[in-house]
Order: structure tokens, then C-alpha cells, then sequence
């Protein structure tokens, strides 16, 4: 209790209405209970202030219209540095039309008006303890990647690996239309697909010859791990596709689970493609690394025999074809 109470001294929130009285009245019985408050009366200044210092909780009313509500969640939901925030709307009594619009928009709660004390500082208080849960979650997500950074920074031969299938994934996500979110959820896989490698004996990662059938077994059993890895955290709860499945392929010869064609999710059959590239340009201890050029031609033939999406191949080979040139009109 006293630790709750240390944090909700620095606890911030933000008020956007244009209703004197609300404002008063949440100002009043927040910072009675050791929260900050600040106020604004439109949406422009609402992101103004976001940009300047993130918000604890967000408190909206009428103000903000459907639609603007609708983007704050959605730049909440992409954004890792809004992920703790909570949005409460401010709704009229019995108005349960504009209160099921609000959960739709993705807010968190509500509050009633008009306001009681009671009300306001439970459902504030409640807030709170949510944020510093997501916090402290978001804490442990940000462990697992730095776990993969330190694991490939060890090995000095694909260091960097897992920053570079995330952006390229991400980039590729971009190219084929798909929303932040999903981008947000492509770079994350790029960043843990391969976590589950720390589980595998190091005698295994640095063999300089091929595998023998149980010693690829072994190797095999990383995407199964990475996903134990990752599946207590809700937040990773889309991204454990991307962990489990980056080595299944299209026509179903993949692993751990076999899947083929369309059974592949979309996101997965993209990061696939910028793991194998990586992969390729990158230095093993059974070989060197290949050329773009080599790296291209291989990925284009494992297209052609049904090991990637043909299609996602050649927008990626065209996203850096334009990479390339882009380098040389420099």
C-alpha cells in the first residue's frame, strides 16, 4: 500500500473537456488524492500534451469525438511508450449508445455524469493499478528482447540479427499496406523469433558440420521454446505465432507443427522471408555468408519450389532492389 501510494505522487493525469465544473471537480478530488492533474478543452491540444509528457490516465468527455477517440487508441495500442496509458470517458448517465461507442474505440472505462466522489477516485485509483501492472509487464517484454540482443551479441557471427529481421519485417508489413499495429507486431516477432535459442546446448549453435538427426531435433525445439518463453505476457499474445511457426514452410515441410500454405499466418510468411535473408547474408560456423545477390537468387529459388509466399518474395526483392538504388543515387 505504501508503495502504491509512492508511485500515485508522480501520477499524472490529463483531462480533456470543456465543461468548467468537470474539470474543477476532477481536479479537486484527484489531487486531494496525490495525482497530478492538467486540463485541456480540445483534441489539438490534447495531443500537444501528450507529446510533451505521457499521461498516466487520460480522462475524455464529449469533447473528443468518436472518431479522435478512436485514433488516441489506436496511437495507444502501437505506440510502446503510450502502452500503459489508460483512456476513462466521461459519460452521461443512461447514455449507453455513446458508452458502448467508447469500448469500441478501445477506451478502458468509464466515469458517469454527473460525477460522484466515490465514483471518480475508485474507478481513477483503479485506473492507476492497471497502468502500473502494464508497466511492470511492458518491463519484462523489454527483458525478453534484451535477452535476444545479449544472446546474439555473444555470438558474434549473426550479431545484430534479430534487429535486422525486425526492421526489414516491419518495412515489409509497411509496403503491403498493413496497419501500425501490425507492423508493431511483425517487429516484435523479428526481435523474439528467436529466443527460444538460448535453450539450445551452445555445442549445438557453434557445430561446424551438419546436424545428425537427433541433434536437429534438438536445434528444432528452439521455436517451441521461444514460444514458452513468451506466452505468459498477454501483451505477446499475437507475436507467439511469429515465435512458434518462422521456420514452417508453404508447402508444409516446415517446423514444429507442419503447417502449409494459407494454414501459415500472413505475418508469419513475411517474417519468414527476412529470417532466410538474414540468415543468408549472415556468417555461420558450417559457412560464410552469401552476397545480396546470392542471398536474392536463393530466396527467389526457394519461392519457385514452395519453401516462401512467392508473392511477399518478390515484394521484398523489390524493396531492396529500391534499397540499393536508393544508396547509390546518395
Amino acid at each position: 500500500m505504501l508503495m502504491l501510494e509512492l508511485i500515485k505522487d508522480i501520477g499524472y493525469v490529463l483531462v480533456c473537456s470543456a465543461n468548467t465544473n468537470d474539470v474543477h471537480m476532477l481536479r479537486g478530488l484527484l489531487s486531494g488524492n496525490n495525482y497530478s492533474v492538467q486540463s485541456c478543452t480540445s483534441f489539438y491540444a490534447l495531443m500537444s500534451q501528450i507529446q510533451r509528457q505521457i499521461p498516466r490516465i487520460l480522462v475524455l468527455d464529449e469533447t473528443v469525438s468518436i472518431e479522435n477517440v478512436t485514433e488516441i487508441c489506436s496511437l495507444r495500442d502501437s505506440d510502446a511508450y503510450l502502452s500503459a496509458m489508460q483512456i476513462i470517458g466521461i459519460v452521461p448517465i443512461m447514455n449507453v449508445e455513446y458508452e458502448s461507442a467508447l469500448f469500441k474505440c478501445g477506451i478502458d472505462d468509464v466515469i458517469y455524469s454527473p460525477m460522484s466522489s466515490d465514483q471518480v477516485v475508485n474507478r481513477v485509483n483503479a485506473s492507476f493499478e492497471r497502468s502500473v501492472f502494464l508497466e511492470e509487464r511492458e518491463g519484462f517484454e523489454k527483458l525478453l528482447f534484451s535477452l535476444t540482443s545479449a544472446y546474439y551479441a555473444r555470438e558474434t557471427s549473426s550479431a545484430g540479427h534479430p534487429e535486422r529481421v525486425a526492421n526489414n519485417a516491419r518495412r515489409l508489413g509497411k509496403r503491403l499496406g498493413m496497419s501500425e499495429q501490425e507492423q508493431t507486431i511483425l517487429y516484435k516477432g523479428g526481435m523474439l523469433h528467436d529466443i527460444g535459442m538460448i535453450k539450445i546446448p551452445r555445442n549445438l549453435v557453434h557445430k561446424s558440420g551438419a546436424f545428425s538427426n537427433n541433434e536437429y531435433e534438438i536445434v528444432k525445439t528452439h521455436t517451441i521454446w521461444g514460444e514458452r518463453l513468451c506466452r505468459p505476457l498477454r501483451t505477446l499474445e499475437k507475436v507467439l505465432p511469429l515465435v512458434r511457426h518462422h521456420h514452417e514452410r508453404m508447402n508444409g515441410s516446415g517446423y514444429p507443427d507442419g503447417l502449409k500454405g494459407e494454414e501459415i499466418p500472413e505475418a508469419v510468411r513475411i517474417m519468414a522471408i527476412c529470417e532466410v535473408y538474414d540468415a543468408l547474408i549472415s556468417e555461420r560456423p558450417h559457412r560464410p555468408g552469401l552476397s545480396e545477390e546470392e542471398a536474392i537468387d536463393c530466396l527467389s529459388a526457394q519461392a519457385k519450389n514452395g519453401l516462401l509466399d512467392r508473392d511477399f518474395v518478390e515484394i521484398f526483392i523489390k524493396m531492396l532492389d529500391e534499397d540499393e538504388q536508393s544508396e547509390a543515387d546518395d
